[in-house]
């Protein structure tokens, strides 16, 4: 296969990357319509693959049809970013990748070059960034890309690249919320234990006075521990001078009609409603669906089940607010979370 075939074919997916090559796997039309995510779970995949250096593709990139516009969903964990790249896929006129992998092996190496493990020097992550994005934009007009929360980690290349600065979305909720929704939610706890101690180390890394230690911590300071290391990093590359757009998910599903919930995300990224969807906003079934899609209940269950909790899980959720609070007020580098708590 030549590479002008793998380049100009939107239907070949980056998928992982390695220190000498990109992991391509063909895909088909119902892949990133019918997939929440583009990871094991995917759906419509070929089975076809094909590996190809990445200095092979760094040399050729220049005949990537990238002539449309990009804009990237950043989020904390559990949070209903994949509910929001679903309302851009299903009313707006824009290919959305919902959490591709390729983007977590970027994020990977960053960190890894960070540490002095690899081939690459920052100026070429630049370049595999660059690379990667045209990947995604292979002749669509507007390209989305949700990223997973594990790439907040990735520097913003775009100011390297010379590439004008397009709006991010952001997509968090209050502590409180996110206690609430955590304490219901056997996912939301079990991502708590397992990436534990990565956030452990950030923390660790980044606080002036306190350390944490695992052993030491309870369920509701594990749960809490998502939110304060990733809205750190929410805030950090929040950019007020290039129309960013911090999204209160609970606050603006709770309080907007629906048809003002997708003007909302219309101006986040400046992309227009597909006129023939206009009217079917509010009676879309896509509403009723989980963030996943998998099941019946859509926001409502969801709004229902953190009420619930925030009644009778009082006190676990004012110890775990009380909790960061004092770590942000002892530790300078999270005094922007206060704001934020409740």
């Amino acid at each position: 296969m030549k590479i002008y075939e793998i380049l100009s074919n939107p239907y070949w997916m980056p998928s992982s990357l390695s220190f000498e090559e990109i992991f391509f796997e063909e895909i088909s039309e119902h892949t990133l319509k019918q997939s929440s995510f583009l990871d094991q779970r995917a759906v419509g995949k070929t089975g076809k693959s094909i590996k190809v250096p990445i200095r092979h593709l760094l040399d050729n990139c220049h005949l990537i049809d990238a002539s449309g516009s990009i804009n990237h969903i950043f989020h904390i964990s559990h949070v209903g970013s994949t509910f929001i790249a679903k309302l851009y896929d299903e009313f707006f006129d824009t290919t959305v990748y919902r959490e591709p992998t390729a983007f977590k092996g970027l994020a990977f190496l960053c960190r890894e070059t960070k540490n002095g493990v690899t081939p690459f020097g920052p100026e070429e992550l630049s370049r595999l960034y660059n690379l990667l994005c045209k990947l995604m934009m292979r002749g669509n007009k507007a390209t989305i890309i949700k990223h997973s929360s594990q790439n907040l980690i990735i520097p913003d290349f775009n100011a390297a690249m010379g590439v004008g600065p397009a709006p991010v979305l952001f997509v968090y909720t209050p502590l409180k919320k996110f206690l609430c929704h955590g304490l219901a939610s056997p996912g939301l706890q079990s991502d708590a234990v397992n990436g534990a101690d990565a956030r452990i180390k950030f923390f660790n890394s980044t606080s002036t006075l306190d350390t944490v230690a695992l052993r030491k911590m309870s369920k509701i300071q594990q749960i809490s521990l998502i939110w304060v290391a990733e809205m750190i990093k929410v805030l950090a590359r929040f950019d007020e001078e290039r129309n960013d757009h911090l999204l209160n998910f609970d606050e603006v599903m709770s309080s907007e009609t629906k048809s003002e919930m997708i003007n909302i995300l219309s101006t986040a990224f400046d992309i227009p409603v597909v006129r023939s969807q206009i009217a079917k906003i509010e009676g879309s079934p896509i509403w009723e669906k989980n963030s996943k899609g998998l099941s019946e209940g859509g926001y409502a269950s969801r709004q229902q089940k953190i009420s619930q909790t925030e009644v009778k899980e009082k006190d676990q959720i004012i110890a775990g607010m009380n909790w960061v609070a004092n770590l942000c007020e002892r530790n300078i580098m999270f005094r922007p979370l206060l704001k934020y708590i409740e």
